[in-house]
């Protein structure tokens, strides 16, 4: 076993401990983002009157009914 000065104990230990908290957190904001997206493409497909209710835009409320009958959303 190698001696270790106290300094270069602490510098691994710092090392070690902030890239296993950046992988952490990296993981759950990946996870939360997926989840959020799910949460937002159900309402996407199954709620389309809250959707239609943002849409102030008659274009973009025409594009959204087409893809909704392209998609075969509303059988």
């Amino acid at each position: 076993m190698e001696n270790k000065s106290i300094g270069q104990i602490f510098k691994d230990s710092f090392k070690k401990s902030f890239f296993s908290g950046l992988w952490s957190c990296l993981k759950w904001s990946f996870i939360l983002t997926l989840i959020s997206l799910g949460l937002f493409l159900l309402v996407f497909r199954f709620e389309p009157e809250t959707i239609k209710k943002y849409i102030k835009d008659p274009k973009d409320l025409q594009f959204y009914n087409d893809l909704r009958k392209k998609n075969g959303w509303d059988k």
